[in-house]
């Protein structure tokens, strides 16, 4: 158990005449250590008295309609007396009186301890212990009746004269530094997406721009050859070759070394016995030599042939 450094309990409620019965007691704990008390209890008397800590604040009395009472209040041994009175016919009536306070709870460390004292009406009353958001309830007297509600402690007094303290950890902190680092992991996340696409993009272009300047090296290379080939054959000799000499002699243009004459048979299509006679014509007019390897001609270009 934990207790106030003073080592004494406060009392947030205590009857002093004219209360039956007290039905709600709610502790709103705030992350500061301040505590929102509303009491919710019932008059027997047209006037009635209640103690509350000295230095309480933003104190309220209200109708359990919404209706506002303006009650008086006095120091009375280093404690605030409140005191109203009521028309007749609203005995019996429940009223809902409001303070906040920082008595109730000190700090350790990161350990906050809660310790109070309060009247009660036995096994009527219900306490509601609200503690801030992202607490761990760590002790509590657990001898008396409780239900244990997410952050909440719902407690239930069996004396006139109630009794509670606990303990409990913040863990705001924590969550203001998990929510800085998933914010952190996301921008770095989303940085690194960002890159991942800017690398994807550019390796694309890049590849588009190393393809088209391929195909433009290409085409001027294509163009050089084709040109080199028109000016590898002397154009004095072209131009009296007629149309399957020419074809021929462009055929074998293309190789640097022989070629068989059934090849360009097959990529003419030159019926064989005229294939025969252009190949002739061509070796008579030393344009051509054929060399003849078992069956098989071998056919090339003469070296006189093409330009210097």
């Amino acid at each position: 158990m934990c207790q106030l450094a003073s080592g004494a309990y406060v009392n947030i409620f205590e009857i002093n005449y004219g209360i039956s019965k007290i039905n709600v007691i709610e502790i709103n704990i705030q992350e500061n250590g301040f505590s929102q008390i509303n009491i919710e209890f019932t008059p027997n008397n047209t006037e009635f008295s209640f103690i509350i800590p000295e230095g309480s604040e933003d104190m309220s009395l209200n109708y359990d309609t919404g209706n506002k009472i303006v009650p008086k209040q006095r120091i009375l041994n280093n404690r605030k007396e409140i005191s109203a009175n009521i028309p007749a016919d609203r005995l019996n009536s429940n009223f809902i009186f409001s303070y906040f306070t920082p008595a109730i709870t000190s700090k350790n460390a990161s350990t906050w301890a809660v310790s109070f004292t309060t009247s009660s009406t036995p096994r009527h009353t219900i306490v509601k212990i609200n503690f801030p958001q992202y607490s761990t309830i760590v002790s509590w007297d657990r001898t008396a009746l409780f239900t244990k509600i997410d952050n909440s402690l719902w407690v239930y007094p069996q004396n006139t004269s109630f009794l509670f303290e606990c303990t409990y950890e913040t863990m705001q902190h924590l969550t203001q530094d998990n929510n800085n680092n998933i914010y952190l992991y996301s921008l770095i996340g989303f940085s690194l997406l960002i890159l991942v696409l800017l690398l994807v993009l550019y390796i694309f272009v890049s590849r588009k721009w190393k393809e088209k300047s391929g195909e433009t090296s290409k085409t001027e290379e294509d163009g050089e050859e084709d040109k080199e080939k028109k000016t590898r054959i002397k154009s004095s000799i072209l131009n009296v070759l007629d149309e399957n000499e020419r074809r021929i002699v462009e055929i074998l243009e293309k190789f640097d070394e022989e070629v068989t004459q059934a090849y360009i048979y097959k990529t003419t299509g030159i019926p064989k016995a005229t294939l025969s006679d252009i190949m002739r014509r061509l070796e008579n007019r030393n344009i051509i030599k054929r060399r003849r390897d078992g069956r098989t001609n071998w056919v090339s270009l003469e070296d006189w042939v093409f330009s210097k």
